[in-house]
């Protein structure tokens, strides 16, 4: 019997745990949701953006990134790895006044296809 109780403890304290990293999940994901529309609010995107996450920024640090440009105006903008930020900077930088982003990328494939993005 005590074998049985040991068993369900455990199964409890599990199902507990993946509770509790359900719950952290959801929350995170609604964040980057917040983070996403308020930068679709922020800056009027004339056509569909990249991925987010992975390989590039999350939604919430592209509105960091939105508020720091939009704040400091930076005449030059240097973006080592390219892609989303890019191009987000470079909307940025039409929304509040003139400036140049030098997106910087060390894999032509990426290059290209922040090239193709910019061009929409």
């Amino acid at each position: 019997m005590d074998d049985d109780n040991s068993i369900l403890e455990q199964i409890k304290k599990l199902l507990q745990e993946s509770h509790q990293r359900q719950l952290a999940a959801q929350y995170r994901d609604f964040r980057q949701m917040e983070a996403l529309l308020s930068l679709h609010s922020a800056i009027d995107f004339r056509s569909v953006l990249p991925p987010t996450r992975v390989w590039s920024v999350s939604p919430d640090f592209a509105v960091i990134l939105v508020e720091v440009i939009q704040d400091h105006r930076p005449k030059t903008i240097v973006d080592l790895g390219g892609g989303f930020t890019a191009i987000v900077a470079g909307y940025c930088v039409e929304k509040f006044g003139d400036g140049t982003v030098i997106a910087v990328d060390h894999q032509r494939e990426f290059a290209d296809a922040t090239r193709r993005s910019i061009n929409r």
